[in-house]
């Protein structure tokens, strides 16, 4: 609360340790790091970050989403 420009990312799934294991998320995790990275870039160069132009970085970047 009271935190502007704040960008989280990691894993975007929880479960036990039983269930975890079938989860599979390291692949989104990257990616999100990946977004949040590209976010807070363009967010020091810019008023506003939309999820278009961090998509089309992203897309610029080859990365998976």
């Amino acid at each position: 609360v009271g935190a502007d420009n704040l960008f989280l990312a990691g894993r975007v799934a929880g479960a036990d340790a039983a269930a975890y294991g079938s989860l599979r998320v390291m692949g989104t995790a990257f990616v999100t790091g990946q977004a949040a990275g590209i976010a807070a870039a363009l967010s020091a160069s810019s008023a506003s970050v939309s999820a278009y132009s961090v998509r089309k970085h992203l897309c610029f970047q080859n990365a998976i989403i």
